[in-house]
């Protein structure tokens, strides 16, 4: 979930960079627990020199537009990338941190309970390439679900609200972490 650093974003709570905490049971030892935030583009970014102003819980209108202005200016990137919002399990330990209008961060999980950035801002191997627009490019949703008649993928609906379709059903697939299908959905304009 969200965890606002002290030098990172000038937003709210829900700008805090995502972070992971793991417990791992071993065989008759002590449960051990570790937690690491996900690296994601923006947290490289802000390590370096805060960056961001808040784009998420920014007041409507003039405000938030002024704040992702001032975001693509600073850090070449309007929206702050936290993968925050939820996690996708895939094979072999790794795992898809998820943030609605953003790329997933892929992280892993080891049996040591380290967790360990390994693509931050993935588009899933070119699979989210295509849909790309000024504030998230290439994002997917963050809440995507396992298909009960279909084991081992997951679907989502993604949604733009600046260009059409304006909707976009994806579906994943668990064991590589790729984007299986996509289909837009055609809506009424906003």
């Amino acid at each position: 979930g969200p965890n606002a650093r002290p030098w990172g974003s000038r937003g709210g709570w829900l700008d805090g960079d995502g972070m992971v905490h793991a417990v791992v049971f071993g065989d008759g030892d002590a449960p051990s627990y570790s937690r690491s935030w996900l690296r994601t583009e923006a947290f490289v970014k802000e390590e370096a020199s805060p960056k961001f102003y808040g784009s998420l819980v920014a007041p409507y209108g003039l405000k938030l537009l002024q704040n992702l202005g001032k975001n693509f200016l600073n850090a070449r990137q309007p929206q702050k990338d936290t993968a925050n919002t939820a996690m996708l399990p895939l094979t072999g330990g790794r795992v898809l941190g998820l943030m609605e209008q953003c790329k997933p961060c892929e992280f892993q999980v080891f049996a040591d309970g380290r967790v360990e950035t390994t693509k931050a801002g993935t588009d899933l191997d070119g699979g989210l390439g295509f849909w790309s627009h000024p504030l998230s490019s290439g994002a997917l949703t963050a809440h995507l679900h396992n298909d009960p008649k279909h084991p081992g993928e997951a679907v989502g609906v993604t949604y733009a609200s600046t260009s059409q379709p304006y909707a976009r059903l994806d579906v994943v697939d668990l064991e590589t972490g790729t984007v299986k299908r996509s289909h837009g959905v055609e809506l009424r304009a906003p």
